[in-house]
C-alpha cells in the first residue's frame, strides 16, 4: 500500500516538495478548467502575477509558509469559439501490436 507520510518524509529530504506541489496545483487547475468548460463558462491559467500582492489579496500575505503556485481565470466568454473539430482515425487511432516479452 502507498505511505503518503514516506512520500512526503522522501521528497523533503530531496528538496523536492515545492516542485511536487506544484506539480498537484497544475493538475487540480487542470480539473478547474474541464469542470468551468463542462458548464458552459470559459477558463485559462494566468501567468506574470506578483505573488506577494495575491498572497495580500486572498488574505495570506503574512504567511511565508504558503505560496501561489497557479491562478485561474474563470468566467463567461464574450464570444463562441469555433470547435476544434476532430483528428483523422489515422492520427489518433493505432492498431500496432507489440510481441510478448519473454
Amino acid at each position: 500500500m502507498f505511505n503518503s507520510r514516506n512520500e512526503f518524509q522522501s521528497l523533503r529530504e530531496r528538496g523536492l516538495l515545492r516542485e511536487n506541489a506544484v506539480k498537484n496545483a497544475m493538475i487540480a487547475a487542470t480539473y478547474v478548467m474541464l469542470a468551468a468548460t463542462s458548464l458552459g463558462l470559459s477558463s485559462a491559467p494566468m501567468n506574470g502575477w506578483d505573488p506577494d500582492l495575491v498572497k495580500q489579496a486572498v488574505g495570506i500575505g503574512d504567511r511565508d509558509d504558503l505560496a501561489i503556485a497557479v491562478l485561474v481565470a474563470v468566467g463567461y466568454s464574450d464570444t463562441t469559439p469555433p470547435h476544434p473539430g476532430r483528428r483523422p482515425r489515422g492520427q489518433s487511432v493505432f492498431t500496432e501490436q507489440y510481441a510478448a516479452s519473454r
